[in-house]
């Protein structure tokens, strides 16, 4: 956990960590414990738990003076609900406003010890003021780069002029933040075209791409503009998975990743290796075939999986609150059963919790 897990900041620049916190905790709604905690806080292991419910309370009245302040939140684990004087904010966005005073970014984006290196998307906001303003607080929480989500940055029917035009006038607002790129789905997928991306390789800013092109022939094109570029190129459709490897991608990042990421890392692995070619054209026919049942009732689908192995984690979702039906569960199940077949088959234990 990062060492300022909850932090204020008032509109005279002053800024401070907020150290305590009230801990109750409680299990199928019988008090287990309550106490003070010094934040950062670790849970104990008995409380990590789909059947236990843990809520802190944190005095921010030294910030009630203020005619604005803004509540940052890092955090990392399972979603939750928090509310400030009895209303509620939800983790499910990104960037939520209360009343104009109070700012709540959740996430928990960070480096564990600087081994993992974390992008977060920061392109929220009305105006690009408001999208800068809000990149360099992302950035500041020690994550490597901005994601920018591309259809943030010009309508529907813009060129691409236009949005290359509203690129440049962002990166003028961030200094010197590393980015990458998103094609996100939402508000409306906007695709990068050959030359845009061309345009963004030459600002020597891009760290990331996660592109969702999906025909290969076009993803293809765009990998092959990266040549000895410092981005790296990541394929959202799992269908490409050998075909964009082997053409130069430096990963995947499909949604199966979520389910069973010892075989993506395996695929990552060995695409490019001669004496596994016959494993890896099999794998890759069996990522495409499963793919629609993980899709059906995503993420509930990919939290029943990972609860089916062993992650203490609740089947819930604030994304998608339809359950998943008989024939869902059934698909998964028997999926579960292939992915275990697949780790016999290259030799993977599969990790456990």
């Amino acid at each position: 956990m990062r060492d300022r897990p909850v932090a204020a900041r008032d509109d005279r620049g002053g800024e401070g960590a907020l150290t305590t916190a009230q801990r109750i905790i409680t299990k199928n709604d019988v008090l287990i414990s309550h106490q003070a905690v010094n934040l950062p806080d670790v849970l104990p292991l008995s409380a990590r738990n789909a059947e236990v419910k843990i809520r802190y309370t944190v005095d921010v009245s030294p910030c009630a003076a203020s005619q604005s302040t803004s509540l940052y939140l890092y955090r990392v684990g399972a979603p939750f609900i928090a509310s400030v004087h009895g209303q509620k904010l939800t983790s499910s966005l990104p960037y939520v406003g209360l009343r104009d005073s109070f700012i709540m970014q959740t996430g928990g984006w960070f480096s564990h010890n600087g081994r993992v290196p974390v992008v977060a998307s920061g392109s929220f906001g009305d105006s690009f003021e408001d999208k800068a303003e809000f990149s360099k607080k992302i950035y500041h929480t020690g994550i490597s780069a901005v994601i920018m989500i591309t259809s943030h940055f010009a309508k529907q029917e813009d060129s691409d002029d236009v949005l290359i035009g509203n690129f440049d006038k962002f990166f003028q607002m961030t200094g010197n933040i590393p980015m990458g790129t998103y094609e996100c789905p939402s508000p409306y997928k906007r695709i990068l075209s050959p030359y845009v991306f061309k345009y963004l390789l030459g600002t020597n800013r891009m760290k990331y791409h996660k592109d969702t092109t999906i025909i290969f022939e076009k993803v293809k094109e765009k990998i092959e503009l990266v040549g000895k570029n410092k981005l790296e190129f990541y394929d959202a459709c799992i269908a490409n998975t050998m075909y964009s490897l082997q053409a130069g991608a430096k990963g995947m990042s499909a949604i199966s990743g979520n389910l069973y990421p010892e075989i993506i890392v395996w695929m990552c692995n060995n695409s490019t290796n001669p004496g596994r070619q016959e494993d890896v054209k099999y794998i890759q026919q069996q990522l495409t075939k499963t793919e629609d049942i993980l899709a059906q009732n995503y993420p509930l689908s990919a939290k029943y999986f990972l609860h089916k192995r062993g992650l203490p984690i609740e089947v819930i979702s604030r994304i998608n609150t339809v359950p998943l039906t008989l024939q869902q569960t059934v698909a998964l199940d028997d999926t579960y059963k292939v992915f275990l077949g697949w780790c016999d088959r290259l030799g993977i234990k599969p990790a456990h919790t």
